[in-house]
């Protein structure tokens, strides 16, 4: 399904054109600089505070190419990377989501529980949030393990 169709393997006739990929972007890994080359996932999750489609600037030392970059360049990306950080939470409510979800996702991985339970955990935990249930003021770990737990 490279192309958008679908080809019956009996007979060879192309039975549907034009297919939608849905799924993740696959473009590999680069051979000669071992730098994974693939631009977008296509999956979202509940699990970080923005449904993870957020950018995050990578920390290499060289571009796409496998090119040096410069000083000056790495310099500005870093400082175009803290200043990303600072403003990709940029409100309270958005600082709690991503201390409790990351407080989830820290429960979830020591307890070697699936995906699953932590993406159900913060489905609840969001519908819990903008409730009548308050949240606010209460601490991250207990809240986070309570969610858990619920999920």
């Amino acid at each position: 399904m490279q192309k958008g169709e679908r080809i019956c393997s009996g007979c060879g006739i192309v039975v549907v054109e034009q297919m939608v990929d849905y799924g993740p972007e696959r473009i590999g890994i680069s051979s000669d600089t071992g730098m994974k080359l693939a631009r977008a996932t296509g999956q979202t999750t509940l699990a970080q505070h923005d449904n993870g489609i957020s950018t995050e600037i990578s920390m290499g030392s060289t571009d796409f190419s496998g090119k040096k970059i410069s000083a000056e360049v790495q310099r500005q990306m870093n400082n175009g990377r803290t200043w990303h950080k600072r403003v990709r939470v940029s409100n309270s409510r958005d600082r709690r989501l991503t201390n409790i979800l990351g407080m989830m996702s820290e429960i979830c991985n020591n307890c070697s529980l699936p995906k699953n339970v932590l993406e159900t955990a913060s489905k609840i935990y969001r519908s819990l949030d903008g409730k009548d249930v308050k949240v606010k003021g209460k601490s991250v770990v207990s809240i986070s393990a309570a969610v858990v737990y619920m999920a």
